[in-house]
């Protein structure tokens, strides 16, 4: 695969519409977020809600301004550390100025002087991309970043291991007035472990619908944030377990996948292809003809699309998903104080492409853990699985394949789903968390790694032949 093949370059466009009035946010389908907010920064819930109806607006803002100055939109991005403003960056402010004057929230919308457009700066990426690549392999990550107003080159080895290559990009810096930036190695970053335990079975399964259920013992659809129990294939008793991320539709050849974390489902547990997942003791999907990409490096993946399983005359794809109404969910799990003791449900509405993703907005991850609570002090002792809420503060990987956001996750908790509230789009899957870290989450001090969910569907598809036709379950399939 080329190395320019995920770098995003151009411009965005669309119609030019007028300024829409304050989207009409739910309080109740965002409590979790405005939880986020209220306790991050200490302000009121009106104060929180007003934050997520201005992240509402990013992409039709972007829209807007990126048809109106091609040349000179620089990009944008949410302040949350200096009370919830959105920055927009633009060589030629007047005008951008202009566009952003009839929003309801103008007050809390800055348009800031930048000294080069995204475009410039995604073509200067492109560029050195293909220089970095001739010279020196994979070894960079090059982005346009937007609210650094540069082009950021991040080595993925310590420094000293590739003199010649950082001699380059030294070079590089030095001649670009401030245009080029080089960061601190990226070494190899944290990936939660698949729990391994020989004395674990699955949950036993509960056909009663209870309230409210637990993520280990569910009911159908199959949803985000869901337990996969995994019965490995090396012939040993052991079971491993991660999390449903999103229901995926192979649209050009039918097939129906549970999209989860990569590390899952590969080596050295998982050598042949007869692993088999469950959830609640029943069938959901098999090894076997699953597309799978694990890879760190210039390009970041992990990810498995697991078929939905045929064993005799039972498709477990219609038993989970198939016959049943709605089949675009992820899991809010019931937490004292945020919505009434039952489970809710966001549903999810399309897949958030890359440049619609910016950095400070607020997300919410949903996951199993290792187990919904343990008294095992070195693992998840006090931790809640369930729905956990940050912002997301920076991007990894040639494409922004690697979102980080300040979300609690732990063991267990790989391959579940990430997403927004507020526009209820797909973002991205868990590939791991702060290395060791376990117990209760500890806000301010947790840091999570997602795959975006759009490079995964990108590449799944390249290693499906392009036969496959991948795209995320949404409120279409409802119909």
């Amino acid at each position: 695969m080329a190395a320019s093949a995920l770098v995003l370059v151009g411009t965005w466009t669309g119609t030019t519409v007028s300024a829409a009035p304050r989207s009409s946010l739910s309080p109740y389908d965002v409590q979790e977020s405005t939880a986020y907010l209220t306790a991050r920064y200490q302000v009121s819930a009106d104060e929180a809600l007003r934050r997520l109806e201005l992240q509402n607006r990013i992409p039709e803002l972007q829209q807007r301004i990126s048809k109106l100055q091609p040349d000179a939109y620089a990009g944008m991005w949410l302040d949350q550390d200096h009370g919830g403003v959105l920055v927009i960056g633009s060589t030629a402010t007047a005008q951008a100025t202009l566009v952003t004057a009839s929003e309801e929230d103008a007050a809390h919308i800055r348009v800031q002087q930048a000294r080069w457009s995204l475009r410039d700066l995604q073509a200067t990426a492109q560029d050195i991309t293909a220089k970095l690549q001739a010279t020196s392999g994979s070894s960079y990550q090059v982005v346009a970043d937007q609210k650094l107003d540069a082009v950021a080159i991040t080595p993925h080895k310590a420094k000293g291991q590739d003199p010649r290559g950082q001699q380059a990009i030294d070079a590089l810096a030095a001649a670009s007035h401030g245009k080029i930036t080089v960061l601190a190695p990226r070494l190899p970053g944290p990936e939660n472990a698949e729990p391994e335990n020989p004395s674990r079975t699955p949950a036993e399964p509960q056909r009663g619908y209870t309230q409210p259920c637990p993520v280990a013992n569910c009911w159908p659809p199959m949803m985000g944030g869901y337990r996969l129990d995994i019965k490995r294939s090396d012939g040993s008793e052991v079971w491993g377990g991660c999390s449903a991320g999103f229901n995926v539709k192979g649209d050009k050849n039918g097939q129906a996948y549970v999209l989860t974390a990569g590390h899952c489902l590969l080596p050295k547990h998982h050598p042949g292809d007869d692993d088999r997942t469950y959830h609640n003791g029943i069938p959901v999907g098999t090894k076997k003809g699953a597309i799978i990409e694990k890879y760190q490096g210039a390009f970041d993946f992990d990810f498995s699309f697991v078929p939905y399983q045929t064993t005799g005359d039972s498709n477990w794809a219609d038993y989970w998903i198939n016959n049943r109404a709605k089949k675009n969910g992820v899991f809010t799990r019931c937490k004292p104080g945020t919505r009434p003791c039952q489970p809710d449900t966001t549903y999810i509405s399309g897949m958030a492409a890359a440049p619609d993703i910016k950095k400070g907005e607020v997300v919410c991850a949903a996951g199993s853990a290792n187990e919904e609570t343990t008294e095992d002090p070195g693992g998840n002792d006090r931790y809640e699985a369930g729905t956990h809420c940050g912002q997301i503060t920076q991007f990894r990987g040639i494409g922004d394949t690697v979102i980080i956001a300040d979300i609690c996750s732990r063991e267990g908790d790989s391959g579940g789903a990430l997403y927004s509230q507020t526009n209820r789009k797909a973002y991205g899957t868990l590939r791991g968390t702060i290395a060791g870290a376990h117990g209760p989450c500890q806000v301010g001090q947790e840091n999570s790694d997602y795959i975006t969910v759009e490079s995964s569907i990108f590449e799944g598809e390249r290693k499906g032949g392009n036969n496959v036709g991948l795209r995320v379950i949404d409120d279409r399939d409802n119909r």
